[in-house]
């Protein structure tokens, strides 16, 4: 049985419920030959891994579920198809924790399958089945989970994460921002303008980006250079929301963190963790995860990041985009062999 963090729970807990929207599905991962980045009629050999890959909700509601102990409740919202994926994955979020009764199973649609590729420098891409079970979700998938953000008024967190349409990742907001629940989210590098065009910045307390999709947000040729798109990309994202918590993430260049303060934006940098790498695909998520566990676990701004930095420089220790055996008694070991950790942190673990 996975070990759990020493978190407060019931009452003293600051939160009781994650519910969360986003794709669900299995994928393939590549490793590429060259660093050169894939042309539009290329062809590249490729070595296919082992490691499971998995969609956006999956992979970071799958930490809160294993790391926060009961009662606190993890429920994503969200489709599969009516195949052997569809409830291998629903067999493995149960077994996680989760609770998978807002997960409908859909006929005749396939559950999402996404093809995550991998450089060898680390960087990579997916590409991401858009007429699979997940595109599917709609505002009324959302519906249904109103009776839990009822009973868990104000003291909810919602989930707005990518692979399913933005009708739905807005009308969970909607739903989050009227019953007083904490809403976070992430974008797709194609998605993030449309995102903030449509006005669903304005039903937001954080959102998760790295350096992609901060570049896709202002219309930067890949590789700008981080001195000038990182305070342009929280300018315009601080524009749409000004009490919104920012955080950029950079690989192993680390993450930077922006607080709404009283009188100004309090900005925080933590250095990428040393780990053995394995596998980068998934860290990202795991980073968001690290943020929304800390959160319910009642870190304040600055500790989360912390504890978000360790728990993906512990993901990247496994070849698959969810790390298997992360515990928090694997975090506890992780952090003693890469450095120490702010007090409230390590008293976590």
């Amino acid at each position: 049985m996975a070990s759990r963090l020493k978190a407060p729970t019931g009452k003293a807990a600051p939160y009781e419920i994650l519910i969360g929207t986003g794709g669900i599905g299995h994928g393939y991962l590549f490793d590429l030959e060259g660093d050169d980045t894939l042309g539009r009629e290329e062809s590249r050999a490729a070595r296919l891994r082992e490691a499971r890959d998995y969609c956006k909700l999956h992979i970071i509601a799958h930490y809160p579920a294993v790391l926060l102990p009961p009662p606190f409740r993890v429920v994503p919202v969200g489709a599969v198809g009516n195949d052997e994926p569809g409830a291998r994955l629903l067999r493995e979020m149960n077994g996680a924790g989760m609770d998978t009764t807002l997960v409908r199973t859909i006929e005749r649609t396939p559950t999402t399958l996404s093809v995550c590729f991998q450089y060898p420098d680390g960087t990579g891409g997916n590409l991401t089945a858009a007429d699979a079970a997940s595109a599917r979700v709609t505002p009324a998938d959302i519906e249904r989970a109103r009776p839990l953000f009822e009973r868990h008024r104000g003291r909810g967190i919602a989930l707005a994460a990518p692979e399913v349409p933005l009708d739905a990742r807005a009308a969970l907001l909607e739903m989050a921002t009227e019953y007083g629940f904490f809403r976070a989210t992430s974008f797709t590098p194609g998605e993030i303008r449309e995102a903030i065009a449509t006005g669903l910045f304005h039903h937001l307390d954080l959102v998760s980006i790295n350096m992609e999709e901060a570049r896709a947000l202002l219309g930067a040729a890949p590789g700008a250079p981080l001195r000038g798109v990182l305070p342009a990309a929280m300018q315009v994202l601080r524009r749409n929301q000004p009490a919104c918590q920012i955080i950029v993430t950079n690989g192993e260049r680390g993450a930077y963190g922006l607080e709404p303060a009283a009188d100004a934006m309090k900005t925080h940098f933590v250095h990428a963790r040393p780990a053995a790498v394995l596998g980068t695909a998934g860290a990202g998520d795991a980073f968001l995860a690290g943020l929304l566990t800390g959160l319910a676990a009642g870190l304040g701004f600055a500790d989360r990041l912390e504890f978000a930095n360790l728990l993906a420089s512990a993901k990247v220790e496994s070849e698959h985009t969810i790390h298997p055996g992360l515990d928090a008694d694997a975090l506890r070991r992780h952090a003693e062999v890469t450095g120490p950790l702010p007090q409230a942190v390590s008293r976590l673990l």
